[in-house]
């Protein structure tokens, strides 16, 4: 025992040690040895080094010469917080939650929660994987969760996350702000999550495929389990757009990680009465592709008058297959499979049912809609699919005798955001028809137009679509033709601020100016047409955004000396 007792002296600072262990062991070593006074203290000494008396004695000289007493205090903080991250032991660290030294150990530890650096050190040896079972780092949790006002730094500390408590916490510290967005989270930001969507296709082996299907998008199976019933509970009895959106946004951070979340996304459709629909659905989100024997199930099965909820088929991946299926694939179908598509597509937009939330029990069912979306769809794909086919000037011919039929077409909602998907990809694959002759190009800029007028839903998405056109680089054209290909994404762009699109568009280009992204030609060209358009009185939110690019020198000087002084002069006498 006494060479237990040496053993613990001859560590380094022993004499900072628990004061009862401290005395324990010089006792010890007195009562078994005759010199054992002097030597408990020649251990003692010889392996005292006094780092920490060392630092705030050096701090208190700082002090004297520096009337900043912070400052010193944040240089001796941040060599602790270093030394502790370097050094720390977490089997050491237990030794402070005994019985005897528990109640002493919550004192300090309360202490030195209250400040943000021994917190933020707390937080980072949290998220090392050494300690993400710590005993003593998951009794400081619940420290820094006592106060309200530090649950927003929790959030991104998993090991809190195990704590349901805490975790309740948390998701509630997120979800309040989001929820209490209201209006300002609406179907548009939904629409252009999904318009956006790229589908993974399955090429991973049987058994990395394993993996996928163990792991989860959240810290834990049951942290994504809890969060979605929420969520899911709030959109039923809340009939909000945000709580939607933020289930929806949570299942496709899930999946861009390659997790399987395909049984709880089929288990909150208040399917479970038909099981074999959910288990083709659950194949479906799982492999993330149209396979055929599925989809022939969820065909026959929403025939059916006693079909399936619609709740079941809109899934965001599914719906995203269907539409590039449809309108953005230049692969061959069968008129079997393009029967089936165009079905499930439009009785998904098109069914209006009405759901008890308690008991998730289906009180009625309207689709006599379906039909007349589905022979909308079925036009508008052939037409689709038939560009997709085309090449040089025989595309711009074929495409403005189809333009009026395919124009036709879009006011039907499934139809607009199939064909969005379409010029998205077509802008992509043509791009080469396009730099060759701008003719070719007119078409997809008519649809475009159109797109933004009958479906104010995907004017989130339209921006990003041409934002991401207009900030691209074009190396392969002439000078002359860049700048007639960038007029004419900035006219699909003013088109869409005609539309009611207005702040957004505006703040747009404003950035793309500020970074460098677009010339300044550009810039001014958009100035210019926007004013032609607008008239006062101005609105005060369009001034603010559109003020700030109009009164740039590189633009009011261009335009001052230009053909369109008289707008310019207005806009800025108001």
């Amino acid at each position: 025992m006494t060479e237990d007792y040496k053993a613990a002296l001859y560590k380094k600072d022993a004499i900072l040690e628990h004061p009862s262990m401290l005395a324990n062991a010089i006792d010890s070593i007195r009562r078994n040895e005759v010199d054992g006074a002097s030597e408990a203290e020649k251990i003692l000494v010889e392996n005292y080094h006094g780092a920490i008396e060392f630092l705030f004695e050096l701090g208190t000289w700082l002090t004297y010469i520096d009337e900043d007493a912070q400052s010193t205090r944040n240089i001796i903080e941040a060599v602790v917080k270093e030394a502790i991250l370097q050094n720390y032991d977490r089997s050491k660290a237990i030794s402070c939650l005994t019985d005897d030294a528990l109640a002493d150990t919550m004192e300090w530890l309360s202490q030195m929660v209250e400040s943000p650096t021994w917190r933020q050190t707390i937080y980072e040896l949290a998220q090392h994987p050494r300690n993400e079972d710590c005993p003593f780092l998951s009794l400081a949790m619940p420290c820094i969760a006592v106060k309200d006002d530090l649950i927003g730094e929790l959030i991104s500390v998993p090991l809190a996350w195990n704590t349901l408590e805490i975790f309740l916490k948390c998701v509630a510290h997120v979800l309040q702000p989001l929820l209490a967005a209201g209006e300002t989270v609406h179907d548009g930001l939904l629409m252009h999550s999904v318009a956006f969507l790229q589908p993974m296709r399955s090429t991973a082996t049987e058994s990395s495929g394993q993996t996928v299907k163990e792991e989860m998008g959240c810290h834990s199976e049951h942290g994504y389990l809890i969060l979605q019933s929420i969520l899911q509970c709030l959109a039923s009895r809340t009939k909000g757009y945000a709580a939607r959106h933020l289930s929806w946004l949570l299942e496709a951070e899930a999946s861009r990680r390659n997790r399987d979340t395909s049984r709880y996304s089929v288990y909150f459709c208040g399917a479970r009465d038909y099981p074999e629909s959910m288990d083709a659905m659950r194949t479906l989100l799982r492999h993330q592709e149209l396979v055929p024997e599925c989809v022939q199930q969820l065909y026959e099965e929403y025939k059916k008058d006693a079909s399936p909820p619609v709740r079941l088929l809109r899934q965001p991946i599914f719906i995203a297959l269907l539409a590039d299926a449809l309108f953005a694939s230049s692969d061959r179908l069968l008129a079997e499979q393009q029967e089936q598509y165009a079905y499930l597509y439009s009785y998904t937009a098109m069914t209006v049912e009405a759901i008890e939330p308690d008991t998730d029990r289906r009180l009625s069912s309207e689709r006599t809609h379906v039909e007349d979306a589905k022979r909308e769809v079925l036009e508008a794909s052939r037409i689709c699919r038939q560009w997709n086919n085309m090449s040089g000037s025989a595309n711009s011919l074929r495409a403005f005798r189809d333009l009026p039929a395919l124009l036709k077409c879009l006011s039907c909602r499934p139809v607009s955001f199939g064909v969005f998907r379409f010029v998205r990809v077509a802008f992509r694959t043509k791009r080469v028809d396009f730099e060759l002759n701008l003719d070719t190009m007119k078409p997809y800029c008519i649809v475009v137009n159109e797109l933004a007028e009958v479906n104010e839903h995907l004017h989130p998405a339209l921006l990003a679509f041409i934002t991401e056109l207009l900030s691209s680089s074009v190396e392969g054209m002439e000078d002359l033709s860049q700048l007639e290909y960038k007029r004419m994404l900035v006219g699909l762009l003013v088109h869409l601020l005609y539309c009611g699109h207005v702040v957004p568009v505006v703040r747009t280009m404003h950035r793309l100016f500020t970074r460098n992204r677009v010339d300044v030609s550009i810039a001014r060209h958009f100035v210019t047409e926007v004013l032609k358009i607008a008239a006062p009185p101005y609105d005060g939110s369009f001034l603010s955004a559109l003020h700030p690019l109009v009164t740039h020198p590189d633009i009011c000087n261009g335009l001052r000396a230009g053909r369109d002084t008289e707008f310019v002069n207005e806009f800025l006498g108001m």
